[in-house]
């Protein structure tokens, strides 16, 4: 008998499976981990398919053992099999990125669950609903609190294990310490193997086990699943992007609830426009609107371009009342950018060719991190007359602290690291991910959001949807505070109705992307090429690819460093295209759902 076995191993694309001989007396079917000998030593392996020859004329090496802690069943094999396929990758590198390896010496310690806090005592009302009724589901709910809640009812009295997703290693940690489960597994990525191994082996062998994570955690079957659920679902940090395998949580959670049966619990402050097709939305409990402001109406003249004077108002009147502020404003600097006013040059990084932000003696790239000294004179026509254009937060900061004498004003971003304290904290989207803690919210009497047309102007077919996640989710930091939410834009009618009609705005939006051809009614991919002379050889596939696949629309990432191709195509042909790309060399490096979330 011969077994055709993944290797654990990363593998380039051309190498798929490799053949044994299987020893007499040794019992082994498809999914079952091996030990075998490969190239100068040995290895894991999990045994793919089996059959009576094989093609390799000699020298066929045997199967060691089998590994029985390592085993997956034939339904959990196929799902990665499937992910792989989407990928564009072979099964062995996938399996190398999710399956810890045992180590040389096996450690008697168990594995030991971090403390956490008390279970809390509320009951959420939209868990007997997901019980009940088929999914999947997605639950509208305000900050990380209210999904504890949710998530803790789920697990409670549960038949079969959780799998709880984050998208990065604070909410996850938050989350187990809250959700008051004593014996949940707890996995960062960041863990030495060993820890891995011990958590794997803790995870699969119990049956209704409870696993909090980050995105690694989806690429972790369980035999007796019951629960997937994905903790702030619109997060970007889901999707792996920046190595292989460049796999997106969400949807390894879901191919995996469709292969085992359990049930797809999505959770955040407000749901992707794509959710809206196939998924059933849950509300949970209504909270009130935000005050709305139009920065285009208002008649009064105002005191600063971006502080409109009912916005002053309420800050003014918070402040009297002894309460904190937090002003939302994710531009840094002085200014947004610098040009110049007799031949309209703009300056960008020569390293990167990204933005360069004017701060109060230099101009910052924040893509690659380089600064320089601003300018006297234009390098391109060397006129004087520069013109600063925009406000960055340290311009905000100055007019706050001129507007607001007598109250302290604190820049709160990534670059500083400082402990909030000011009563008037101006703060970009770095608090609400690092800083924040909806578990421990500080003593808020306003949040104010200056600047909510800024994702909405993004040049992206998910501007929509992005902004009016980010509004949510900046409620929900003031409904986690008890304080109230103000909200600046040019654009309320478009607000007003994200708060009372968000579903409909929301399939308004899918019938756009219907309209021009964006995802998910077309499948978007992305090619770069590691090597030299990148655009040749893109060019050279590019064309092959035109050739193949008439339908394929194709467009050179000009501005792009390294050099990169986006492609467009109707979903039904993507299967082809993909099998197409598995057999490109590994110096082509492919995106195969590159759909800007």
């Amino acid at each position: 008998m011969i077994a055709e076995v993944y290797p654990l191993r990363r593998m380039p694309r051309r190498f798929q499976v490799f053949d044994y001989d299987v020893p007499a007396g040794m019992v082994v079917e498809r999914g079952m981990a091996v030990r075998m000998p490969f190239r100068t030593g040995q290895t894991l392996g999990f045994i793919a398919r089996l059959k009576e020859r094989s093609n390799v004329q000699r020298g066929l090496k045997a199967l060691t053992e089998v590994v029985p802690a390592l085993s997956l069943s034939q339904k959990e094999l196929a799902w990665f099999e499937e992910l792989a396929a989407g990928l564009a990758l072979p099964v062995s590198t996938l399996l190398q990125a999710a399956i810890p390896t045992p180590p040389k010496r096996p450690r008697t310690k168990a594995y030991a669950s971090p403390s956490v806090q008390p279970m809390m005592p509320e009951v959420h009302p939209s868990t007997q609903t997901i019980r009940e009724k088929p999914g999947p589901f997605f639950v509208t709910l305000p900050h990380l609190r209210e999904a504890a809640l949710l998530l803790r009812d789920l697990c409670r009295n549960r038949t079969g294990a959780v799998q709880i997703l984050t998208p990065n290693v604070q909410d996850a940690k938050r989350l187990f310490e809250h959700l008051g489960i004593t014996d949940a597994i707890f996995l960062s990525g960041e863990e030495p193997p060993t820890a891995r191994f011990q958590a794997w082996t803790a995870y699969r062998s119990k049956k209704d086990a409870v696993l909090v994570s980050t995105r690694l955690g989806s690429l972790w079957p369980h035999p007796h699943l019951a629960y997937i659920c994905v903790v702030r679902a619109g997060h970007r940090n889901h999707k792996q992007a920046n190595q292989n395998p460049r796999y997106d949580a969400r949807q390894a959670a879901a191919t995996l609830a469709q292969h085992t049966g359990a049930k797809l619990v999505s959770v955040d402050v407000a749901p992707r426009a794509d959710t809206c097709l196939h998924t059933n939305i849950l509300s949970g409990t209504a909270y009130p609107p935000p005050t709305i402001i139009s920065t285009m109406v208002d008649p009064a003249i105002p005191a600063h371009p971006v502080l409109m004077p009912p916005t002053l108002e309420a800050i003014e009147e918070t402040l009297t009342l002894g309460k904190h502020v937090v002003c939302i404003y994710n531009r840094k600097g002085v200014s947004h950018h610098l040009s110049c006013r007799d031949c309209h040059h703009t300056f960008a990084c020569t390293e990167c060719g990204g933005p360069l932000v004017v701060y109060e003696r230099q101009l910052r790239c924040h893509r690659c991190a380089r600064a320089e000294s601003v300018p006297l004179s234009c390098p391109k026509c060397h006129g004087t007359d520069l013109l600063r254009r925009g406000f960055g937060n340290r311009a905000i900061a100055q007019a706050l602290e001129r507007l607001c004498p007598g109250y302290a004003v604190q820049i709160i971003e990534k670059e500083g690291g400082e402990t909030p304290v000011a009563p008037i904290l101006l703060v970009t989207q770095y608090y609400i991910e690092s800083v924040f803690n909806a578990f421990a919210p500080p003593a808020l009497g306003l949040v104010v959001d200056l600047d909510a047309d800024a994702l909405f102007f993004q040049p992206t077919f998910r501007a929509t949807e992005e902004a009016v996640l980010a509004a949510y989710e900046r409620r929900g930091l003031a409904l986690a505070s008890n304080a109230k939410f103000l909200l600046q834009t040019q654009n309320p009618i478009f607000f007003t109705r994200a708060f009372y009609d968000l579903v409909g705005l929301l399939k308004e939006d899918l019938d756009a992307r219907r309209a021009y051809h964006h995802p998910p009614f077309r499948r978007s991919m992305r090619i770069t090429y590691r090597g030299t002379s990148p655009q040749g050889a893109l060019r050279l596939l590019i064309g092959e690819i035109r050739g193949k696949f008439p339908t394929v629309e194709t467009h050179e990432e000009i501005h792009e460093r390294p050099s990169a191709w986006s492609l467009t195509m109707p979903p039904a042909i993507a299967p082809d295209v993909l099998k197409f790309f598995a057999n490109l060399d590994d110096r082509y490096i492919i995106d195969t759902n590159a759909d800007g979330r």
